[in-house]
């Protein structure tokens, strides 16, 4: 009788341990999960074609690892700029170091939005900080893209 008793209670024990493994293995796979990471998940949002949505000619915005540019509809560039963003402020940063245009070897500040479709920045053209708001006047340039619409 005493045997069975310390059989069970050993048994018992047994899978009370099993019970606390299985706890652990899920806690520790929560804790495995990667981290949400905003600067690549608004980089990923932003790549592909955006056209202007107040007509600036025939120019197109293509934005491809990182790098912003506009070209007209003969895939001639105008301007260029390796974007660095920064979405954990408000309104949400972002850097443009022009590559290739008239602005080539300025790094100029920015604010930007991303609301479904729609991508919104606002450039400090003066080189003189970096805009508050989403404006255009002398000194700031508003520029507000959306997706291609698709052919019906």
């Amino acid at each position: 009788m005493l045997k069975a008793r310390l059989l069970a209670s050993i048994i018992l024990l047994l899978g009370a341990a099993d019970l606390a493994a299985v706890v652990d293995r899920l806690n520790r796979k929560k804790v495995r999960t990667p981290n949400f990471d905003p600067v690549q998940e608004d980089m990923k949002r932003l790549e592909g074609g955006w056209d202007y949505a107040i007509s600036r000619g025939d120019l197109a915005v293509t934005i491809r690892a990182g790098t912003y540019t506009s070209a007209d509809s003969k895939g001639n560039v105008r301007l260029a700029a390796v974007m660095k963003i920064d979405p954990n402020h408000t309104p949400k940063w972002l850097d443009m170091t022009y590559i290739a245009g008239p602005l080539k070897g300025q790094t100029l500040q920015a604010i930007y939005e991303l609301k479904g479709d729609t991508f919104t920045l606002c450039i400090q053209m003066d080189g003189q900080g970096r805009p508050t708001a989403f404006r255009r006047d002398g000194n700031c340039d508003l520029c507000v893209l959306q997706r291609p619409k698709k052919a019906r």
